[in-house]
């Protein structure tokens, strides 16, 4: 039996390292979640049927990170907690996110990550404290708690 020649060996071998090196990451990512600790979630709540509501958390075992998501395959491994987040775009703010928690990370910390394209007025908890969502699109302390309604 002869072999046929493509001629695309390397785009073959290029592509199999590819895929050998996700499937490393992923499994190291599963490694992560399963011995490591939640250290930033988010919670959100569609509202409503359907959707529903859940946490997307990073674990932190070792040095590393790795974000497990409701949605999709573990991500990671991230060197830091901040490229975890964004690399996960958990920053990214949305109508459904109700709460964000951190073990690593000060609410001020955390705010200033925050990516939003909603338009104020907006409200969430950060460490357990109201946050608002400034006319700059910026979040900011929520100081009159009175006001801060169902969040």
């Amino acid at each position: 039996m002869t072999k046929k020649r493509t001629g695309k060996k390397g785009v073959e071998s290029r592509s199999s390292r590819k895929r050998n090196e996700q499937s490393e990451a992923r499994s190291e990512a599963k490694k992560i979640i399963r011995y490591g600790k939640v250290v930033y979630n988010v919670f959100w709540d569609s509202g409503g049927p359907g959707a529903g509501a859940d946490y997307e958390c990073v674990y932190r075992w070792r040095d590393k990170y790795a974000v497990c998501l409701s949605f999709d395959e573990p991500q990671g491994p991230f060197g830091t907690i901040r490229a975890a987040i964004c690399g996960a775009d958990l920053n990214f703010v949305t109508p459904a996110t109700v709460e964000i928690q951190s073990m690593e990370l000060v609410s001020k910390e955390i705010a200033k990550l925050l990516r939003c394209q909603l338009d104020p007025p907006f409200f969430l908890r950060i460490n357990g404290e109201p946050w608002a969502l400034s006319e700059k699109r910026k979040f900011v302390p929520k100081i009159e708690k009175a006001t801060f309604g169902e969040v």
